[in-house]
């Protein structure tokens, strides 16, 4: 057995695997053909540089929802710009300038703007980074990819800022230098509602989730280290959310439309009610355009938020409860072989220590069992529990059993001793169903060795403690009658407080138990690694996301602001003129604050449940990579902060031009 020095190894799986290769060959080298090299760790390597590989992806496709939230809101500050530069336009024009000059100037001005940008992007970006994960990000990383990530982020930037800037100031010139200033103020029906493209998208979006469910695409394989293989994301699969999200904010935002316009309609020529309130009312029903681009904006960065708090959520919970699951509780106690003192299925009183609240014995070995069926037998792993306490012990989740709840199924167990659940796949096997009857040999290859007449009580998938090992679950007291062996092989303690501190100073409690760590073997949660599994399920992508969150609390205000600053440009005149005939100057910011108001609840609404459906379905694609699949979790309290931060993000600012 040689132990490598892994400090010398490089962060980068890739790389690496070739330094341990040219170890293994170093080492073959020793005693040429006199021995057979079994090479662990490149093995390991092999199957994490495929992880990393779908780690980068799943990155990209966490980032994409962001890049495009960007573009909309460049376009949107564009389309503003373009509305702000209308005079000056005209005048060139009124100087002799023509459409050529124009668009040179046009040019101009979005190149710096967008390398400008991009450039300062790129350094927030990076700063950002190594404030919330600190600086060994950089040390850890090779020059080489930082620039190439420089070079991805501020290229796609520039590119997608200029075609942003360009397009709605390319647009605008155009229609003026055709059918004059006019034109500007005009009711333009944008390109996606003239189409339904929306309805479309959305319609595809859904029948490629469809397609893909029937023919089990989201059902990949898990990845195994002792098989060599990399877990297999379809990553593909998070498309159609991204284009559900886009479209499906367009179109609720065009019910919305739709139905204050009718409103609008029943309701023209009535009274025109309270001042503020009947000004209000129209300059909403008039210019629904411009509330709906607002609506749009906000409800897509409400909906990004949304989702990445949930992705973030789910993942973390899921590393929990997959740890949790692995161990077979918070603590698990294995007997140490070497110990001469008696590990009776009884201990478990003494081990229920302050901040211990429950411990469950569990006897289980390898191949210890044999069932026959009237098709056929097999050697199998035979696990038995106390049913009256290992529900409220261990990891167990409904999931696990294919015909009830675990609650269920221990309560069934507890009324019939005899009973036992079988693996799914053993039961396919030998051809047994739930209410059969079969033959169980126990404790298999020992002097108490019985074979005893048993009945399937129900059908599991997987097992706490042995997720991949387990094929018969059996009443350990049946098990002790019926053999005579007394002795657990492992210790299931259920803590107060599963927290890390929590679990340390339980540990600090059963110190205190005489012997006990010479008797013992301690796993934790804290600690527990699933050797087989794929090494995405230790990715911390909190860390990303929290970077992705903040960004999109930077956007969610920058869209607020850029939505009331258009209110300001666009009816400039009007609140002149109604400050000009007696209104007061807080009357007009009410008006304004109101409008932009309006927009921010609603987008607010929308994109919550345009985020929830999103995030629905990239937490689907995940379950490959966990032991259980993890549902879909809300974090209230997060998205609480997000909309309260959104709703206090539209600026009233004064301004002495206009008030």
């Amino acid at each position: 057995d040689i132990l490598l020095d892994r400090s010398v190894l490089n962060a980068d799986p890739a790389t690496a695997g070739a330094q341990t290769r040219q170890i293994a060959a170093a080492i073959q080298d020793v005693a040429a053909d006199q021995a057979y090299l079994i090479d662990n760790i490149t093995n390991a390597l092999l199957v994490a540089e495929g992880d990393a590989d779908i780690a980068k992806r799943l990155f990209v496709f966490l980032g994409l929802p962001g890049a495009i939230l960007a573009a909309v809101l460049t376009a949107y500050a564009g389309t503003l710009l373009a509305e702000a530069q209308r005079r000056e336009n005209a005048l060139l024009r009124v100087r002799g300038a023509d459409r050529r000059h124009l668009v040179y100037l046009l040019v101009l001005r979005t190149i710096a703007i967008a390398g400008t940008g991009s450039l300062i992007g790129t350094v927030m970006g990076l700063v950002t980074v190594v404030t919330l994960l600190g600086g060994s990000v950089l040390s850890e990383t090779s020059p080489g990819a930082l620039l190439q990530s420089a070079a991805i982020g501020a290229g796609g930037g520039i590119l997608v800022t200029a075609l942003a800037l360009y397009l709605p100031g390319r647009r605008l010139i155009s229609i003026e230098i055709k059918q004059e200033l006019a034109i500007a103020s005009s009711r333009i029906v944008p390109v996606w509602r003239r189409f339904h493209l929306d309805v479309v998208v959305l319609v595809v979006a859904f029948a490629a989730q469809w397609i893909a469910l029937q023919l089990g695409a989201f059902d990949a394989p898990a990845g195994s280290v002792y098989a060599g293989r990399s877990v297999s994301l379809p990553l593909q699969l998070l498309i159609p959310p991204i284009l559900a999200w886009l479209a499906g904010t367009l179109l609720i935002a065009r019910v919305l439309q739709a139905i204050t316009e009718r409103t609008a309609s029943r309701h023209h020529g009535s009274h025109f009610g309270g001042v503020l309130s009947g000004v209000l009312w129209r300059s909403v029903t008039r210019r629904l355009s411009a509330l709906t681009g607002g609506v749009i904006t906000l409800a897509l960065v409400i909906g990004l938020g949304t989702m990445l708090a949930s992705f973030a959520t789910v993942y973390d919970r899921a590393q929990v409860s997959d740890a949790r699951f692995l161990v077979g509780s918070d603590i698990r106690l294995t007997p140490n072989p070497t110990s001469p003192i008696g590990h009776p299925t009884t201990l478990t009183s003494e081990l229920t220590v302050p901040g211990v609240i429950g411990a469950t014995p569990v006897v289980y070995s390898p191949e210890n069992a044999v069932l026959t069926s009237e098709f056929n037998e097999d050697v199998a792993t035979l696990a038995a529990i106390d049913p009256s306490t290992y529900g409220g012990v261990a990891a167990l989740q409904d999931s696990l059993f294919i015909d009830g709840s675990f609650s269920r199924m221990i309560s069934l167990m507890e009324q019939q001793p005899d009973g036992v659940f079988v693996n799914t796949a053993l039961a396919q096997g030998l051809k047994l169903s739930v209410g059969d009857r079969a033959e169980l040999l126990l404790a298999r290859d020992t002097d108490q060795q019985t074979r005893r007449p048993v009945v399937v009580l129900g059908l599991l998938t997987l097992f706490p403690g042995a997720p991949t090992g387990t094929d018969i679950v059996a009443n350990l007291g049946f098990y002790e009658r019926e053999t005579g062996l007394n002795e657990a092989d492992y210790y299931l303690l259920n803590t107060a407080d599963r927290s890390s501190a929590g679990l340390e100073r339980a540990l600090q409690s059963l110190s205190g138990i005489q012997g006990f760590h010479e008797r013992f073997d301690v796993d934790t949660t804290v600690e527990a690694v699933n050797k087989d599994q794929s090494s995405l399920t230790a990715l911390n992508v909190r860390g990303l996301l929290q970077i992705d969150s903040l960004f999109t609390l930077l956007m969610a205000a920058t869209a607020a602001g850029m939505f009331v600053f258009g209110l300001l440009l666009q009816r400039r005149r009007e609140y002149v003129t109604m400050r000009a005939q007696g209104m007061l100057a807080r009357e007009i910011r009410w008006l304004v604050l109101a409008e932009s108001g309006i927009s921010t609840t609603f987008g607010t609404v929308i994109g919550l449940i345009i985020g929830m459906g999103m995030a629905s379905q990239f937490v689907y694609v995940l379950r490959p990579i966990f032991t259980l699949a993890p549902p879909l979790d809300i974090p209230l309290g997060e998205l609480a902060l997000l909309v309260a931060l959104v709703l206090g993000a539209p600026p009233c600012h004064r301004s002495p031009q206009l008030f």
